[in-house]
């Protein structure tokens, strides 16, 4: 009987980085939907949602109970929406739908501190339907039961696969608006003159409120740039003036003339009107 001899496989070196590099890339996001203490999560990958033309958003998640029902979703920035609706309740909603009362709420502080904001911001929208039925308090307990660890979740798959900060900025044609208590950016070319405002809700005893107007000549990124640079101006006299910490300041700033030059853009006529 010949006798056979075993062979040891080589793996080229090329060939075995090229592997490692495989090994060690991560995974790409992949849509996602799971139960977490009675809450229906779901999220849908930023890079499919970009592809397909979709609303960018993060993950949300939602709960019923009996004709109660309250959904979480995940939005741009620390911005979230939380929205409450009650079934069957008068002229406001039918078995089918109806009226739903919705507010956001931001992630700045502590997951406990979000979860709190939360619980208060879903009692005060619960309320709204206070005068077409009776309220419901069983149910809308039930319907908010298991929120801290689905809220826990929801909110760690949206730092898993954040949305760009793009986002985190409300986009129309010569419009730019984006809030992130305690202050609120906005940008508009339509006025007569064109700029930047920025203004902050406490100032130590005072109220925050300024403009700085921007050269609207050039094409829509040199426009972009020019409001970033009055934005920064505005950012500045706001932390010598007020309680804003640099790094809000600095966050503030991020995406700001690519949502301008986004703005400016849809303003332009199309090529061969």
């Amino acid at each position: 009987m010949p006798k056979i001899t075993p062979k040891l496989c080589r793996t080229r070196p090329a060939v075995l980085i090229a592997l490692l590099a495989l090994a060690a890339a991560p995974a790409a996001a992949q849509y996602r939907s799971e139960d977490v203490a009675g809450w229906e999560l779901d999220q849908t990958p930023v890079a499919e949602l970009r592809e397909t033309g979709s609303i960018v958003q993060g993950p949300s998640m939602d709960r019923r109970a009996g004709g109660t029902r309250v959904e979480y979703q995940v939005l741009g920035g620390l911005a979230r929406e939380l929205s409450v609706q009650r079934f069957s309740c008068g002229e406001a909603t039918d078995a089918n739908g109806g009226v739903a009362f919705s507010e956001r709420v931001y992630f700045t502080g502590t997951q406990e501190q979000l979860a709190q904001a939360v619980r208060t911001l879903a009692h005060q929208l619960d309320s709204g339907f206070d005068q077409d039925c009776p309220a419901r308090p069983d149910e809308f307990a039930e319907a908010l039961s298991g929120l801290e660890p689905a809220l826990a979740q929801v909110e760690r798959w949206a730092s898993e696969d954040p949305l760009p900060p793009l986002e985190a900025w409300y986009r129309s044609p010569g419009e730019v608006r984006r809030t992130e208590p305690p202050a609120t950016i906005a940008w508009n070319s339509l006025y007569d003159e064109p700029g930047v405002h920025l203004s902050l809700e406490a100032c130590g005893n005072d109220y925050f409120s300024e403009s700085a107007p921007v050269d609207p000549s050039g094409d829509p990124a040199a426009r972009g740039a020019r409001a970033r640079e009055a934005l920064a101006g505005l950012l500045r006299r706001a932390e010598a003036r007020c309680a804003l910490h640099p790094s809000q300041a600095a966050r503030l700033l991020v995406g700001f003339d690519e949502a301008v030059t986004e703005a400016e853009a849809q303003l332009a006529p199309a090529e061969g009107e």
